[in-house]
């Protein structure tokens, strides 16, 4: 079974990408809802870079297919990164 997801996930690296880069996204997002503002954009930032990474990959193996779901992946988490930025500083701007 182990042998199993280990060629999955080598085989389909846009996956593990996305995986990787969600839990870090998550992550962030955990620390955020306790008011830890800077390392939860930290770890946040640091999905992004994975999924950019990955874009540099795909681009050199010629991925085409997982280039562009990964790349719709990136601009979803740096548009919830700036919701989360702009109800953050509404907040504080009305109180």
């Amino acid at each position: 079974m182990a042998k199993f997801i280990l060629d999955f996930f080598s085989n389909h690296l846009a996956v593990t990408a996305l995986l990787v880069s969600g839990l870090w996204f998550y992550c962030g997002y955990q620390y955020l809802v306790r008011a830890k503002r800077i390392v939860g954009l930290s770890w946040q930032f640091i999905g992004v870079a994975v999924l950019i990474a990955f874009c540099v990959n795909a681009l050199l193996s010629g991925s085409w297919y997982s280039l562009i779901i990964v790349l719709g992946a990136v601009i979803v988490e740096l548009l919830l990164i700036r919701r989360y930025w702009r109800e953050k500083h509404l907040g504080h701007s009305k109180g």
